[in-house]
């Protein structure tokens, strides 16, 4: 499955870039799991829920030893020997969470850009399962964390997670043969300033203490 969504070459001269989780919605990575879930049948809902309720304390646990890289690999787990019909099932419970949790002040502002040209480019830790017909309905581009996949099914593993200096990383990669310039910047959390920093000018979500104090000295917009 593609970690990326196509988009018109044009748009790539201007770039913004965006956090999903936290930023452009009101919730976290693991509610959207959970809503996925609930909406797969009931043997692979009992299933997953019981995996979920030993996976999301460990995944806790491993945010708070070893980071949010560690956790989101930790949470990849809960999705083992997920098969592709079962998938789409529940990647309507992902989208459907998206739309309700969405803030639509800060998408927007997201989409002005977009309509003035700009490609639109949403930088997550989360998973492809999970985001990516949304960043399709919208027309962004979407850089995230991707699940693997082997033989019709999910292995509980996933590639590096795309948080903290990952995010600059990728994207420099992404756009390394295109002519570009990057115009402004959306994220809600520490490990966001990374990416924030490749723009002129960015956009703060009810930030944490770090980046409310950074985006002040930047003269960046914050927003509550």
């Amino acid at each position: 499955m593609s970690a990326r969504v196509a988009v018109d070459d044009v748009k790539a001269h201007r770039v913004v870039v965006a956090d999903l989780d936290g930023t452009l919605t009101n919730a976290e990575m693991h509610v959207m799991m959970w809503c996925f879930i609930c909406q797969l049948g009931l043997f692979q809902r009992v299933l997953r829920t019981a995996m979920f309720g030993v996976f999301v304390p460990l995944c806790a646990a491993a945010l708070l030893v070893r980071g949010e890289a560690a956790s989101i690999h930790v949470l990849a787990m809960v999705l083992w020997g997920l098969e592709d019909h079962h998938a789409e099932l529940g990647k309507k419970g992902s989208l459907k969470f998206i739309r309700g949790a969405m803030r639509h002040d800060v998408l927007a502002k997201i989409k002005a850009h977009q309509k003035a040209g700009c490609n639109v480019i949403v930088c997550s830790g989360n998973f492809n399962l999970f985001v990516e017909e949304f960043c399709e309905q919208e027309g962004f581009e979407l850089l995230c964390t991707t699940l693997n996949y082997s033989s019709g099914s999910f292995s509980g593993t996933c590639g590096e997670p795309c948080v903290a200096i990952q995010k600059k990383t990728r994207i420099t990669a992404h756009l390394s043969s295109k002519p570009h310039s990057f115009i402004h910047g959306y994220g809600n959390s520490k490990n966001d300033i990374p990416m924030l920093s490749m723009c002129p000018t960015g956009t703060v979500v009810d930030p944490c203490a770090e980046l409310r104090s950074h985006a002040v000295s930047c003269n960046w917009e914050i927003v509550s």
